[in-house]
């Protein structure tokens, strides 16, 4: 994604801080998720060699998910946000 910078003499500092703000709040989300995936134990099927490992029990996926949501969907959210803000 293109971004341009929102420089602070274009009256938008108020703009600044929102976006600061928008930011803070995805990166509070992408931390708790990355936590809660740490708080899930791996499962014993996880473990075993012999596991088809396209079908997922119930923790695999949700570990599986909330990382891909962290890192695929937020981190990029919150970089591009930074981005518009100048340096």
């Amino acid at each position: 994604m293109t971004t341009m910078k929102l420089e602070a003499g274009d009256g938008m500092t108020a703009l600044h801080g929102e976006i600061r703000a928008w930011a803070a709040l995805l990166e509070t989300a992408r931390t708790g998720l990355l936590r809660a995936v740490g708080r899930i134990p791996p499962s014993a099927a996880e473990a075993d060699p012999e596991v088809d490992l396209d079908v997922m029990d119930p923790a695999t996926e949700a570990r599986a998910v909330a990382r891909n949501v962290a890192e695929g969907y937020l981190r990029p959210a919150i970089d591009d946000l930074r981005s518009l803000l100048p340096e």
